[in-house]
């Protein structure tokens, strides 16, 4: 059975609730900038080959980790994000502001539409996870993917239901991954078999070492700064 192991990208400023920014440029927040540091610290320290997608979040959560194991990264262009609503769109806005449009679309449910010309219809999106799903089932085993949350979500979702292609699965998948473990620096085991699909498993006791070594160093920068 081959298996590899999926990290999620580190925070960036979108998930911090920053101001839009084209879905390809969101760069890591200063607190994602850390938390790539620690990942690099406790990832197998000799993968197969790393593998990412080639939106700025993700390259900057797999750099720091290239640069420890001298392994470089190779993009797939199939592991980008879900580019749901153009930017254009939600220009100048905040995460609380851009809420209420993303809710919108969601509760609407329609594979079909497109919300900008630099969006994708979620019939495409789910279309290329197909498409990564098989590519990554062609990886070496061993090897480390930095990718993107809801693009996981979506994967979960395959090895369970298979399909997300009408509105009734679109809604239910996104009620499904709303409740999924797929916080930022996540890393989740992928085993693939003979089987159509995956199966995923999110590693709860990795994610705690890299929450307990974050909240180490931000305990020790505190006693630093402390006045003697």
């Amino acid at each position: 059975m081959k298996q590899i192991l999926f990290v999620r990208h580190a925070e960036s400023v979108s998930n911090a609730g920053g101001v839009t920014q084209p879905h390809a440029d969101i760069p890591l927040s200063m607190h994602g900038w850390r938390q790539a540091q620690v990942l690099a610290g406790v990832l197998p320290a000799s993968p197969s080959r790393i593998y990412c997608s080639p939106f700025l979040r993700a390259v900057s959560t797999a750099e720091p980790y290239s640069r420890r194991t001298g392994v470089a990264l190779t993009y797939l262009d199939e592991l980008q994000e879900f580019s749901a609503i153009d930017p254009e769109l939600l220009q100048g806005m905040t995460g609380a502001q851009r809420r209420p449009v993303a809710d919108a679309y969601w509760a609407e449910a329609d594979p079909a539409k497109r919300m900008g010309e630099r969006a994708e219809t979620f019939a495409e999106f789910h279309q290329r996870v197909l498409l990564g799903i098989e590519r990554l089932r062609t990886l070496e085993d061993g090897s480390v993917v930095f990718g993107h949350g809801i693009w996981l979500g979506l994967a979960y979702w395959m090895a369970e239901n298979a399909m997300a292609s009408r509105a009734d699965q679109m809604r239910a998948f996104r009620a499904y991954q709303s409740n999924l473990p797929l916080p930022n620096g996540g890393c989740h085991t992928m085993r693939f078999d003979q089987r159509a699909a995956p199966s995923i498993r999110f590693e709860a006791d990795l994610h705690r070492k890299v929450c307990e070594a974050l909240s180490s160093e931000a305990s020790t920068v505190r006693e630093v700064r402390s006045p003697a």
